[in-house]
């Protein structure tokens, strides 16, 4: 099974980038995603001198914006997982709990960058312990079965 899986990568690869499905152009995305930062935060320095609530607010849209650039890219790799899950005949529910555990880091990372924009460490503090509690608790299936595959090796 091995062997016929190394000789169809690269025709995989192949199709996958014929359709698009990966960010082959990585590096131009990236060029975008960096100058929009920059022209927003140019911006938002501008909108912080009339108001700071006009400079928050800008800040807000673009980490949406940027958000959902992201959001993208991961889901191409919950396809790429998927495709994988197929191939190897992983069990669909660890995919899945990874695919919730990289979701809880991205959103909560997301909103505690916007709690410290605010000013609100206090309250960031708080969202990023139980955004590493929330995947802790999700990781415990994985765990178990990582722990009984240590445990029949070991007997």
């Amino acid at each position: 099974m091995t062997e016929s899986y190394f000789k169809m990568v690269p025709t995989t690869c192949r199709r996958a980038l014929a359709r698009g499905q990966y960010y082959y152009n990585g590096g131009t995305n990236m060029l975008r995603i960096v100058l929009l930062a920059l022209v927003s935060i140019l911006m938002i320095l501008v909108l912080g001198n009339v108001k700071r609530e006009y400079g928050f607010v800008l800040a807000f849209f673009v980490a949406v914006v940027l958000f959902l650039t992201g959001a993208k890219k991961v889901l191409l790799i919950g396809q790429q997982l998927k495709q994988w899950q197929d191939l190897f005949g992983i069990e669909a529910g660890y995919l899945n709990l990874l695919l919730k555990m990289l979701g809880i880091a991205y959103l909560t990372e997301l909103a505690v960058s916007l709690c410290r924009d605010a000013g609100q460490g206090a309250i960031a503090g708080q969202v990023s312990f139980l955004g590493k509690l929330s995947i802790l608790i999700i990781s415990v299936p994985i765990l178990e079965s990582i722990i009984q595959l240590i445990g029949g090796i070991l007997s």
